[in-house]
């Protein structure tokens, strides 16, 4: 009879896939040297990759090599793991851009060399690119083109978004 896995409780969330999936390449390396050397190092890759969001930056502090990654990359569930580890850099991303637009990062300021004080420096680029992604059927950047041609004058409006608004029946 196969083992039952506990019901979650308080005291012992549920697992993240990357968790679960990293529990299951624990379990089936157990006693396998190698195995359970590669479980660590993909452990240490997806963890530096969710902190850094660069391949060769997690590759160096993981001490995996770029290749290594790749063929990993084969392997499905290594795949949807990594997937997601990208989806979790993207929201730590977005988080630091968000924190950087809306309370901005603290500046020393300067008067002829000498320290005297302290401002607060807000990104309005970044808020612009957060209200873009936000609601770009509201903020995406639009252009109108006219002109003429045989049959008379001719309007042609576009709307500059990403493929997921257009393709979700969005009209340009």
């Amino acid at each position: 009879m196969a083992k039952r896995r506990p019901e979650p409780t308080r005291e012992q969330p549920e697992l993240t896939p990357t968790e679960r999936y990293l529990a299951e390449q624990r379990e089936l390396a157990a006693g396998d040297v190698v195995a359970a050397t590669t479980a660590a190092s993909k452990a240490k890759f997806l963890e530096a990759f969710v902190q850094l969001g660069n391949v060769a930056a997690a590759c160096a502090e993981a001490g995996v090599g770029r290749r290594t990654h790749y063929d990993w990359l084969k392997d499905d569930g290594y795949k949807a793991v990594f997937a997601d580890a990208v989806d979790e850099a993207a929201d730590l991303l977005e988080g630091e851009a968000r924190r950087r637009a809306m309370r901005g990062v603290q500046e020393t300021v300067y008067h002829q060399g000498v320290e005297c004080g302290m401002r607060t420096r807000y990104s309005d680029g970044l808020l612009v690119f957060l209200l873009k992604g936000a609601r770009p059927e509201k903020y995406a950047e639009r252009h109108k083109h006219t002109g003429t041609g045989k049959g008379g004058s001719i309007l042609l409006e576009t709307l500059v978004a990403g493929p997921e608004l257009v393709a979700g029946g969005a009209s340009v």
